[in-house]
């Protein structure tokens, strides 16, 4: 996403979206009603994020061992200021378009955070979650070297 409102401004010669989206539709919440909750949700699910290993591990599709660890280190050196103005940025992003500027969707097939079923990727990764660059680095680096040498 932020490579998109990037891109609106730099005029690279292409976008690579990694688990994300073109525009703001796919972004949970906003066909739910839950947005009445949104003043108080980033806190929360900060707060479940960083205290529920089941939580992260469903939503972003982090299972192996090594990973989880690359993850949690992560989650924890990230302070909770920025995570929230992450979360309510996603939130309230309202999307864009970048005409005339080659960009490639790659997206993991169980991704549960923006779900597969309401994105248009260009490569799905099989089996993989939201954070398909760390548990299938091997494959999207494939399709990103082919994007960049295309």
């Amino acid at each position: 996403m932020v490579a998109l409102e990037m891109a609106k401004y730099l005029k690279p010669d292409g976008v690579i979206l990694i688990g994300s989206a073109r525009d703001a539709e796919p972004v949970p919440f906003y066909d739910k009603g839950l947005i009445k909750l949104f003043p108080f949700l980033p806190a929360f699910l900060v707060y479940v994020a960083r205290n529920s290993p089941r939580f992260r591990m469903f939503f972003f599709g982090v299972t192996r061992k090594e990973h989880r660890q690359i993850f949690n280190d992560m989650l924890l050196k990230t302070s909770n200021q920025f995570l929230c103005w992450g979360i309510k940025a996603i939130f309230s992003w309202k999307g864009c378009e970048v005409k005339g500027m080659r960009v490639i969707h790659i997206h993991g097939e169980q991704d549960e955070l923006i779900p597969l079923r309401k994105t248009h990727p260009d490569i799905v990764i099989k089996e993989g979650g939201h954070l398909v660059n760390l548990t299938h680095a091997d494959l999207v680096n494939r399709h990103i070297r082919e994007f960049v040498e295309s």
